[in-house]
């Protein structure tokens, strides 16, 4: 009888470890975690988050266009404008104002530089630089240019209107002083040209505008 409870007690102790060890292989197992997967993100959603502004970024912009068009191709509008009017208004009071004309020509179109150009017979002309050839020289007047601004508005497809405030000093002797003008004027593209196709205003500024 007493062999047989000794034999009772270590079967029950034998079967305490084995519960007691599998309870304690189960908490082992549930504290033992899941290897962690770390997810690779792909060249095009790093370039996404880069793109992305997050909160409080500033991004800015440069605009490249300016009423509808390319701003350097409207500036090449405006540069026909400063062009003529540093050539036209650039000289002295002998200048044969042919002459200056000319030096613009190919930024006139035809209508404008007729009616820029004065009527004069080849006869006057002539005469006219005879007559400078013998001007005192203390009574000639000196112009030029001394500082341009310019603004341009678009008016339709290869058409601008450019306005431009410009500066113009006259010396004559020990005089010197100078005027404040604004030239407004039509600049149309005509194939791989920015020709001036009509002058709409070129006036004295009042003393204190612009």
């Amino acid at each position: 009888m007493k062999k047989n409870y000794v034999i009772l007690a270590l079967f029950c102790l034998g079967m305490a470890g084995g519960f007691g060890y599998g309870a304690g292989q189960a908490s082992k197992d549930e504290i033992v975690p899941e290897p962690t997967r770390v997810k690779q993100k792909t060249s095009s959603e790093n370039k996404q988050q880069k793109e992305t502004p997050q909160k409080g970024q500033n991004i800015e912009k440069t605009n490249q266009t300016a009423c509808g068009q390319n701003v350097s191709e409207a500036s090449a509008y405006a540069a026909s404008a400063v062009r003529y009017i540093k050539a036209v208004k650039t000289g002295s009071s002998t200048d044969i104002y042919y002459e200056r004309l000319d030096k613009v020509k190919d930024i006139l179109s035809d209508s404008m530089y007729k009616k820029l150009s004065p009527e004069m017979s080849k006869e006057e002309l002539e005469a006219a630089k005879e007559q400078a050839e013998k001007v005192d020289k203390d009574s000639i007047t000196e112009t030029r240019i001394t500082d341009t601004q310019y603004s341009y508005r678009w008016k339709d497809e290869g058409n601008y209107e450019v306005s431009v405030i410009y500066t113009q000093r006259i010396t004559r002797g020990d005089f010197s002083d100078q005027e404040r003008y604004l030239c407004r004027m039509e600049v149309t593209k005509q194939d791989d040209r920015y020709i001036i196709t009509n002058i709409y205003e070129d006036s004295t500024l009042s003393e204190g505008l612009y």
